[in-house]
């Protein structure tokens, strides 16, 4: 499995995914923040916010 890897980080594919999923949280996150910014309890965007972070970034 180590010469996938390698394989893998020599093409760069893993850095274009994780600067694609980056480019797509920031998105998401500005989308997210239009459709809550006139309402009340900023508490759910919050949890929204951090649960977005947490898939791209594949945190639990």
């Amino acid at each position: 499995m180590g010469w996938l890897l390698e394989r893998l980080l020599a093409s760069r594919a893993l850095a274009w995914a994780k600067a694609e999923a980056k480019r797509l949280q920031a998105e998401g996150l500005a989308l997210l923040e239009a459709a809550f910014r006139d309402l009340p309890g900023k508490e759910a965007l919050d949890h929204l916010q951090g649960l977005l972070a947490a898939l791209v970034e594949r945190r639990a």
